[in-house]
């Protein structure tokens, strides 16, 4: 099948529509109304993708772009240009944790850190990529025979593979802490809007200790006869 690929500006309006879509009925709907191009704006997210080496970018056996693209001189359009599969997959991962953390526009500590948990998987995606490529078997000198000068190799692990290890438990531990700083914050939200409103009824009177309505009815026969006392003196 063949796909002659979009220009650089026709690609960044897909993607804003993209956005548009990934985002609908989450807390970005407002915004993006307001700024169809609001994708751009996500602080940090425009640093990930790497530069498109067409056929000799050593993913190129694993990218979804240049499969959909058949023919070498419609692969060399895209040369030198910011890599296609890592923004669509940056945004698409981008809308997934912001609609399941609920996180909104003006939340810019909790967007940089989704930005970052991003970049660590669209490494570990390269990583994939290449041990998919090149198997997860290398092989490096074992020995070497005195005689013939003849080197005999031994198989061991893609040397990938601890970092891919690594990796995971990065993006482990961000997500974790991404999870619990989140959490924290709402509980501050919601301690600080609970004392807000205490202040607020306070200042305006209607915050009784105790509150007659809720009494029982011995305590407010109690509460009446000291008021009628404190009348008489």
């Amino acid at each position: 099948m063949y796909s002659d690929p979009l220009s650089e500006e026709d690609f960044e309006n897909a993607l804003d529509l993209l956005a548009q879509y990934l985002l609908f009925k989450t807390k970005w709907e407002a915004t993006i109304e307001a700024d169809p191009k609001i994708r751009r704006k996500i602080p940090n997210l425009a640093d990930i993708p790497m530069i498109c080496k067409g056929e000799h970018c050593v993913y190129a056996p694993k990218c979804p772009i240049l499969k959909a693209i058949k023919t070498p001189a419609e692969r060399f359009k895209l040369v030198d240009t910011e890599c296609r599969a890592d923004r669509i997959y940056a945004i698409e991962e981008f809308a997934a944790f912001v609609r399941d953390l609920s996180i909104e526009p003006t939340q810019t500590t909790d967007i940089v850190n989704v930005v970052s948990l991003i970049r660590l998987l669209i490494i570990k995606r390269r990583i994939d990529w290449t041990l998919a490529i090149e198997g997860i078997q290398d092989r490096e000198p074992g020995a070497v025979d005195q005689k013939t000068g003849q080197v005999h190799y031994k198989k061991v692990s893609h040397p990938l593979l601890k970092t891919s290890e690594s990796l995971e438990k990065q993006i482990a531990s961000l997500q974790k802490q991404l999870m619990a700083d989140r959490q924290a914050r709402l509980a501050i939200a919601a301690v600080a809007g609970a004392g807000s409103d205490i202040l607020k009824d306070l200042f305006t009177g209607r915050l009784q200790s105790p509150a007659l309505d809720q009494m029982n009815p011995i305590d407010v026969e109690f509460y009446e006869n000291v008021d009628e006392k404190e009348k008489e003196v």
